[in-house]
């Protein structure tokens, strides 16, 4: 299938090889900012990070403040929806082994690919959560500037749309440190979640990282990495849509108008 590494280059991941990540360029990166040392990653802007949630939170809050509750539980629970099938997107799209070659962004694609190898695998529940969420920095920022100055739309509904979205994103973004997360280190929340289906199942997304590792396997499945909801549609749907060049289309127009298209039907839903 186009979106699994070739065996020979799941090999090199495993020894460091040119298809995984450099080291040789991590340690110039270092130079000029902070690495963690024992888990192998660059530290995000902390202060970025805290910034950009805190104002996710303010303009959620304003729009709990500003519109009926009935319409904010309906409109989050669509966006909670749309991260869910979104997240399953960037992941089947960005596993594609043919994007690692792209410029200018190829790296960061092969960055996102060594989360199933066994060097990296167990990092992502080890991290500093702040450090964690700093993975969605420059999503945060895209997805904010965009509307604003691309689409010129500068409505309190963009606002309240874009901060609800992100809140959805760094929930999503813990579902999946938690499905990594042993057990005995698992916050007791967490597993409560996982056994309402309310947060990624374990052994379902392990069977993703099985497979995704594995020479022999003709379809890697569960690509959801959010709440587990909509692995059974896109198992479906990916193979009979198997195109990585397809999805990867679908994911950019989805990033560039994802904030504006909620931000219209937070207006509409008010109206």
């Amino acid at each position: 299938m186009p979106a699994n590494p070739a065996p020979e280059q799941r090999q090199e991941f495993f020894a460091g090889g040119p298809v995984g990540p450099n080291k040789a360029a991590d340690a110039r990166e270092g130079a000029s900012s902070m690495v963690n040392e024992e888990l192998d990653y660059t530290i995000p802007s902390r202060p970025l990070v805290c910034a950009w949630v805190l104002l996710a939170f303010l303009m959620t809050s304003i729009g709990i403040w500003s519109y009926p509750l009935n319409v904010m539980i309906v409109f989050s629970a669509v966006i909670v929806l749309w991260m869910n099938l979104y997240s399953t997107v960037l992941h089947y799209a960005l596993d594609a082994e043919e994007f690692t070659r792209l410029p200018v962004v190829g790296q960061s694609v092969v960055t996102f690919q060594s989360h199933h190898f066994p060097r990296w695998i167990n990092t992502i529940h080890r991290k500093p959560v702040v450090d964690l969420l700093g993975e969605l920095t420059a999503v945060a920022i895209l997805n904010l500037l965009v509307p604003l100055l691309v689409f010129r739309f500068r409505y309190r509904e963009v606002f309240v749309a874009w901060g609800t979205l992100m809140l959805a994103a760094c929930y999503a973004t813990l579902c999946h440190r938690w499905a990594h997360q042993p057990a005995g280190v698992r916050p007791r929340i967490a597993t409560t979640l996982q056994r309402a289906r309310l947060a990624l199942s374990p052994p379902e997304h392990m069977r993703h990282h099985a497979l995704a590792t594995s020479a022999q396997a003709s379809f890697i499945p569960n690509f959801d990495v959010s709440f587990g909801w909509s692995n059974t549609l896109f198992n479906r749907v990916f193979q009979a849509l198997p195109s990585p060049r397809l999805w990867l289309a679908v994911l950019i127009v989805s990033t560039f108008t994802q904030v504006s298209g909620l931000a219209m039907f937070l207006h509409w839903l008010r109206s």
